[in-house]
């Protein structure tokens, strides 16, 4: 049976290798290099980084977001 995509789904494959920031929820960025993602939004990045509220970039390395904490995704890099 093929899935169908549901209003509100996003197509996270344009983003896939790509330089993207990520707002999470408690006011928290992190920019990275998208890897990959699942069905419930979960994402892997490399190169990541934590931008704090002042604009420092503190290395996080490889990192899992959890998919229920994020608020927003956009391409730092051109799509």
């Amino acid at each position: 049976m093929a899935q169908s995509k549901k209003k509100g789904d996003i197509d996270l494959v344009k983003f896939l290798d790509k330089r993207v920031r990520i707002k999470l929820n408690a006011q928290r960025q992190i920019e990275g290099v998208l890897r990959g993602s699942d069905h419930m939004m979960n994402l892997a990045l490399e190169h990541a980084f934590d931008i704090t509220e002042k604009d420092e970039r503190k290395e996080i390395g490889s990192m899992i977001l959890r998919g229920a904490a994020i608020v927003w995704i956009e391409a730092i890099d051109r799509l």
